[in-house]
């Protein structure tokens, strides 16, 4: 999408590569971020327009513990149920801090789960750092007919680099001098195994995949050749084009 070089500008002041994304000069990003509670509204709406057109795609949408306190949020939470979105995934990373304290003390969201539940939602609890749990979440949905499904993957702020993790300061401080090298040396330390571990993922997930998505997998073929008229038929609609 651009150059690799570019990447030594992010969080510069005139540079393209803000702090949130935007989608202004920054090709691949068609949807700024940065005022929260907009990702998940705007996956329920293309998922209700996939149904209505007899499409099967499926949309994931990947919201934070802090994206959590935004009504907007819990407005698409209520929506999606309603019109029977079971081609829609929201996966809620629930760290326990946002940027300016912890989630607990901000705005208590406990019980997470339990909330998701009551507004409709197929729901299961996971760790967000084991591989083979999001790859097995993955391959389960919808975990209710008929229902969105949500993933609450709890994970802790800053893991492997011991010194951040579970710490607030790092929702916005980047290490530099000795802290970046303590932190790329205990990554690099980690790498085989966790090399070891994406590998059996990846096995295990792509094994469930075919098993769980069942006739959705055998439609995918008959239904690209759709999806390419449909994305053709957006681009020109957005360009004003008949």
């Amino acid at each position: 999408y651009f150059p690799l070089e570019r990447l030594d500008s992010f969080y510069q002041d005139g540079s393209p590569l803000a702090g949130h994304a935007t989608h202004k000069e920054m090709p691949g990003v068609e949807v700024s971020t940065g005022s929260l509670g907009h990702g998940l509204a705007l996956a329920t709406g293309m998922a209700l327009a996939s149904k209505r057109d007899g499409a099967a795609p499926r949309f994931w949408a990947m919201v934070s513990d802090g994206e959590c306190d935004e009504g907007s949020t819990w407005e698409a939470a209520l929506f999606a149920p309603q019109h029977r979105l079971d081609n829609l995934v929201v996966i809620v990373d629930y760290n326990k801090i946002q940027s300016l304290g912890r989630v607990a003390e901000v705005i208590d969201l406990e019980p997470l789960a339990d909330k998701w539940r009551a507004f409709g939602w197929g729901v299961r609890e996971i760790d967000g750092h084991d591989l083979g749990a999001i790859a097995e979440a993955y391959a389960a949905v919808p975990f209710q007919p008929g229902r969105p499904s949500c993933i609450v993957a709890h994970t802790v702020k800053g893991k492997g680099v011991a010194y951040m993790e579970d710490k607030l300061l790092y929702h916005y401080r980047a290490p530099r001098g000795e802290d970046l090298d303590r932190a790329l040396a205990e990554l690099e330390a980690a790498r085989p195994r966790r090399e070891v571990e994406i590998a059996t993922a990846s096995s295990a997930g792509l094994a469930m995949t075919k098993e769980a998505q069942g006739e959705e997998g055998r439609d995918q073929g008959r239904h690209r050749e759709e999806r390419s008229d449909e994305a053709i038929s957006t681009r020109r609609r957005r360009k004003g084009a008949p």
